[in-house]
């Protein structure tokens, strides 16, 4: 019988230990970019030109003009734990500088070919010198000017299998994209500029203050949309541009938090914004912000993360309870959106017939509805909110029809949830359906539908929108336009990073374009895990949810009031289609209600 040999503990090698470290940093090609921006941040640059190829697998070039590396010092440079910012243990508390743990060029230069050209302030001549696996070569010397230039080449050349996890060039690109875009709002006076296969992508001239950093980044809509707040709280100096509670989105794009220049992502500040929105906002939407923070360097620990993306408040209680006076102070005079958008409704179940609204139904056919107007008045009930365009045949369940369950719409209760006593035959009882969530659920179906069967109809806009975008949205909206031209978007690249919008699948021809783009945009570039029910298996994941969002976009709205037909029309979609009980986003449909529960509950069983 075979036996283990017996395991004995021995030290790794330095190759293996330089392979480790640099996995914990070095994870893609945009932490390479992230570390040598940095860097360059802090040799006190004032011009930094990013060059990539391949979307960063081939090449990654960083250019500078900052104080440069003296020839002595560049091979030193690349030793691991080989830092100028720190000297005592001390001073990791103390921290101004990106960086500070003289781990990002030798990590680099373990899984590239890097060569480095750099010259100091005061000499007339400059150094270069070239390593692959981390070893250092012949140091020469080099025309150049002042500053450093970095090239990373062949990125995990010598580390196959981490080769191989890297994604497709526009999405290792894309993230990229939104490393120079964080360093860009970390260092607002130095111009940062991104160029891609030699075409320039990004470019963000030197900014007088934030403010016009933001409006570089996120153009003049985002900036109109905020309020802007400057407040100093125990001693947290915070500055931002929070959206106006109105005009609160869905999505949550753009979420940025800078932390004494340095871009970061903590649930605790995340937390004290939405708390300084609550009850001025409906539950399902979400503020954008912009912000910096200001604090004194020990009362953060930015040591708790490889890549320092993540830090530790000494005292998280004080930094939440800044932010959060600060915005309520700067919001304070904002309306109750909340309480506005239910004003009204609140408590009423209306069981009297609403004026009935034109029919339906026409030749037998039932079709995907089309959201007409906006959320109305109780003056406007009269008018129908749901429209079935001819242009949209559904296929689905074809063999069904009005008459074959009885519905009995007994009204809506906070304008919000459909009520109605339903007899399929095989169940009877009562069913409250939430109108969104049943509508939308209906509408993503016969998408689905639709797309498999290539028969989505597209309705031509009389004029097209163009729509700016960030690079990065950009570059994954690029790759994916062929799969969203199948679902009935008819999109095309109109200029760096701007789309026009020529069509549009027929049920959304009255919706905010420009909101449901950007909402696809962020479901493409998500990478959350695929949340389709089992019928949905065989479509691709991205597709799912942008169908998904397609419906929600053309879905009736809750707080809207519907005619006696219309709830009537709505719960025998929905009944047609099985009465599912989630919509694809997994929100629940309908509480339902059985004659056989109900005579139970009062003891007629």
């Amino acid at each position: 019988m075979l036996t283990e040999p017996k395991k004995t503990i021995s030290v790794l090698s330095d190759e293996a230990i330089s392979q480790i470290a640099a996995g914990e940093l070095i994870d893609r090609p945009c932490a390479v970019v992230k570390e040598l921006i940095e860097n360059s941040i802090d040799a006190g640059s004032s011009a930094v030109t990013v060059d990539v190829v391949d979307g960063g697998k081939h090449l990654i070039r960083v250019a500078d003009d900052g104080e440069g590396i003296p020839p002595e010092d560049i091979r030193v440079a690349f030793e691991r734990h080989a830092t100028s910012k720190l000297r005592t243990l001390n001073d990791l508390w103390h921290v101004r500088t990106m960086g500070f743990r003289g781990e990002a060029l030798p990590s680099i230069s373990s899984v590239s070919k890097v060569k480095i050209r750099t010259m100091s302030r005061g000499r007339k001549v400059g150094a270069e010198l070239t390593l692959t696996n981390g070893l250092p070569g012949v140091l020469e010397d080099t025309a150049m000017n002042q500053g450093t230039i970095i090239e990373a080449a062949d990125i995990f050349f010598n580390a196959p299998v981490r080769k191989k996890y890297l994604k497709t060039t526009p999405t290792e690109f894309s993230h990229i994209c939104r490393i120079v875009q964080h360093q860009a709002l970390g260092a607002p006076s130095i111009h940062l500029k991104l160029t891609h296969n030699g075409k320039l992508v990004s470019d963000f001239p030197a900014a007088l203050n934030m403010r016009d950093r933001v409006l570089q980044i996120f153009g003049e809509k985002v900036v109109d949309r905020s309020i802007e707040i400057s407040k100093t709280y125990d001693d947290v100096e915070i500055w931002g541009l929070f959206c106006q509670p109105e005009l609160v989105k869905t999505s949550r794009t753009p979420q940025e938090i800078i932390l004494n220049g340095r871009w970061i992502k903590n649930a605790t500040i995340v937390h004290a914004v939405y708390e300084s929105y609550r009850m001025k906002i409906p539950r399902d939407r979400h503020p954008t912000f912009i912000m910096t923070a200001k604090v004194d360097p020990i009362r953060v620990d930015v040591n708790i993360h490889p890549t320092k993306r993540e830090v530790r408040f000494l005292n998280q209680e004080e930094m939440h309870r800044a932010v959060f006076h600060a915005l309520k102070y700067g919001l304070g005079t904002s309306p109750n959106v909340a309480q506005s958008i239910s004003a009204g409704h609140a408590g009423s179940v209306d069981l009297q017939p609403l004026n009935v609204s034109e029919t339906l139904e026409e030749n037998g056919k039932s079709e995907i509805y089309q959201l007409k107007t906006p959320l109305r008045d109780v003056s406007d009930a009269g008018q129908s909110v749901l429209e079935m365009p001819d242009s949209l045949d559904s296929t689905v369940h074809a063999s069904l029809n009005i008459d074959s369950c009885s519905i009995e719409p007994l009204g809506q209760l906070n304008a919000t949830y459909v009520i109605a006593h339903v007899d399929t035959g095989s169940w009877n009882g009562l069913q409250v359906v939430d109108q969104h969530t049943a509508h939308e659920r209906v509408l993503f179906d016969r998408l689905v539908t639709q797309v498999r069967t290539n028969s989505v109809s597209a309705q031509v806009l009389l004029l097209s929108r163009v729509i700016e975008l960030q690079p990065f949205q950009a570059v994954a909206l690029n790759e994916h336009l062929d799969a969203i031209r199948n679902v009935g978007l008819e999109i095309e690249q109109f200029g760096r990073n701007a789309f026009r919008i020529c069509s549009v699948p027929a049920f959304l021809a009255s919706v905010d374009v420009e909101q449901l783009l950007q909402e696809i945009v962020e479901e493409i570039i998500d990478t959350g895990t695929y949340a389709g029910s089992s019928e949905m298996e065989s479509l691709d994941k991205r597709t799912y949810k942008v169908l998904a969002t397609m419906a929600c976009h053309g879905a009736v709205k809750a707080n809207q009031l519907l005619g006696r037909e219309e709830i009537k029309h709505l719960v025998h979609e929905w009944t047609v289609i099985g009465m599912p009980t989630t919509c694809p986003h997994g929100r629940r449909i309908v509480m339902s209600v059985s004659m056989d529960e109900l005579n139970r509950i009062f003891g007629r069983a």
